[in-house]
């Protein structure tokens, strides 16, 4: 996947004419798509393309110095749980950190009204780290009752969050796959131009790259702990696939267990659940 920036106004406008009426659960009013086609014309806009299609786009709206909005994002149906609207959060949130913005926001549909799209767009904005601030009952009429939320933006030089866990593998083939097995859940994502395959759950990237005589396999530094919500279970899943018990397992905090896995070339795994 690529996420770039586009300038061209009449692009932005083409583009969020087509992601939009693609999405008739969550953009049906005719005169808002519209609105939204025109409004993004002079907005900083993002797209993500899969094989040069674009699947999904964000645009900001800067309010002033200081705050800035998600005016409009959406991604394609059939594009959605692969982590592809968190990145265009995520570039947009480091575009607007640099210039020096301090808070990013955004408005959906309240839970006042039931709807199971928005309660996923609502969800979606939580776990990226908005918090909802007011509801405001006839901002979008009556029967839309709006829910605002705000984030404040961290500046980019900071540690946000694990982006990504690298494991060094003798054979690149065999330790993707054996990795696809131990994380069923992962998204499989490719990217040709770089000749890399990487695989994400969560937003977290676990990245299987060749060993060498910088960096080998085997269990001599960090180790990653992935939290789980069984662990009996998921240690019992990774020995059928070939790991084995390293360190462990222990009794910790809140009735946890943890415990360390070595795979089959030797890198370790920390598991913590219940």
């Amino acid at each position: 996947m690529n996420i770039r920036q586009i300038d061209l106004p009449e692009e932005k406008s083409r583009i969020c004419n087509e992601i939009l009426r693609s999405l008739p659960n969550w953009f049906g009013i005719e005169s808002a798509i519209v609105d939204y086609v025109n409004d993004v014309k002079n907005m900083d806009t993002w797209i993500a393309e899969i094989d040069g299609a674009v699947v999904g786009f964000i645009s900001i709206n800067k309010h002033n110095p200081h705050t800035a909005e998600i005016h409009v994002m959406g991604i394609k149906v059939e594009h959605h749980h692969k982590h592809i609207g968190s990145q265009l959060v995520k570039v947009a949130e480091d575009s607007l950190a640099k210039e020096g913005f301090s808070f990013l926001s955004v408005k959906t549909l309240s839970e006042s009204r039931e709807d199971e799209n928005y309660a996923k767009t609502r969800k979606f904005y939580l776990k990226n780290g908005f918090l909802p601030v007011e509801e405001f009952k006839t901002l979008w009429g009556e029967d839309n009752p709006c829910l605002f939320l705000v984030k404040p933006i961290t500046a980019h030089h900071n540690f946000k969050k694990i982006t990504a866990v690298m494991v060094h593998v003798p054979d690149l083939n065999v330790g993707l796959s054996w990795y696809m097995k131990a994380f069923p859940e992962a998204s499989h994502i490719k990217l040709p131009e770089f000749d890399f395959e990487y695989l994400n759950l969560n937003g977290i990237n676990i990245e299987i790259v060749k060993a060498d005589e910088k960096v080998g396999t085997g269990p001599f530094g960090t180790v990653v702990y992935w939290e789980v919500e069984n662990f009996g279970l998921t240690k019992s899943h990774l020995e059928n696939i070939g790991a084995t018990l390293y360190r462990g397992p222990m009794n910790i905090e809140n009735g946890y267990k943890m415990c360390q896995m070595k795979d089959p070339f030797g890198n370790l795994l920390g598991l913590r659940g219940p």
